[in-house]
């Protein structure tokens, strides 16, 4: 598990799945957890947390496959494809809840 402030060296990133996580125009800057592991089947799970629990984060969030990720659902534990909350905006975006968490599954590294 990984503390990341948007904006930070994304070295910190490094082996997590994801590359950036950026602050959108004038955003307050966002502490996330960013924690790593593989599934079962190969692919790689990305879970990232808000940290704070007053404020709701809005990160651009950019991983490192160009393969298919895919968001497990709360609702129904179910994959579904990724749905950018803001489409609006340049990258693709995800609203983080106040403590909230989000899981990603992405494609075996190097794939």
């Amino acid at each position: 598990v990984v503390r990341f402030t948007t904006g930070s060296d994304t070295n910190a990133l490094r082996g997590t799945g994801v590359i950036g996580l950026e602050r959108v125009g004038t955003d307050p800057q966002s502490t996330l957890l960013v924690g790593a592991f593989r599934h079962a089947d190969g692919r790689r799970g990305v879970m990232l947390v808000n940290h704070s629990h007053a404020f709701t984060a809005w990160p651009t969030v950019v991983f490192d496959s160009a393969g298919p990720v895919t968001e497990v659902s709360r609702a129904d534990g179910q994959e579904h494809e990724v749905v950018d909350d803001s489409p609006e905006l340049p990258g693709t975006q995800l609203s983080l809840g106040a403590g909230d968490g989000r899981l990603f599954l992405l494609p075996p590294a190097g794939r």
